[in-house]
């Protein structure tokens, strides 16, 4: 169901989101999961009755992105523009996630502090891997490709290219 999500001074709830969107994989939350795997923060709580918030700041120009997820986990807040050191971002934020954190770890061992122990998702599925794949890709990811006059005899090369730290990810995804 819906929950509601950030709260103002008197602490009642002023926002909803669909608590049970990352519940069950599926196609289009678990392509979102890579998405958050590469660009998402889930903050740091250290007790468990506090609020815990999810957050993704990505380019301005890439705001249609935030736009469609926004409207797919059902938060009626905003999505804010920020600058940040010269550069134009916009910004997710929704607070009362306790449910995402346990079915994001869940299903797709995505937990706060990912930067540092972010393994592949506990899916089998293959289709569900290339959803996953496809979102990885879109937040760290790179796909390049060089036409024959660049790649002599071959009809060219199709190149993916991620940032370090998505090496174990991409052979969990494999096995």
């Amino acid at each position: 169901g819906l929950k509601l999500g950030l709260t103002n001074n008197y602490h009642y709830k002023i926002y909803s989101h669909n608590e049970n969107f990352w519940n069950e994989p599926n196609p289009i939350n678990t392509m979102y999961s890579g998405f958050t795997a590469a660009d998402g923060h889930l903050s740091k709580i250290t007790t468990e009755n506090r609020r815990r918030s999810f957050q993704i700041l990505i380019q301005a120009r890439d705001k249609n992105y935030l736009e469609t997820f926004r409207k797919m986990v059902k938060f009626t807040g905003n999505i804010k523009d920020r600058i940040k050191d010269g550069h134009s971002y916009v910004r997710l934020r929704i607070a009362s996630c306790n449910q995402w954190y346990k079915d994001l770890e869940k299903n797709f061992n995505i937990q706060p502090q990912k930067t540092y122990r972010l393994g592949p998702p506990n899916i089998y599925d293959i289709y569900l891997k290339l959803c996953y794949l496809i979102g990885y890709t879109d937040g760290d990811g790179c796909i390049s490709f060089q036409g024959p006059e660049k790649a002599p005899r071959s009809f060219g090369r199709l190149s993916f290219i991620y940032v370090s730290e998505s090496y174990d990810i991409l052979i969990g995804l494999k096995n």
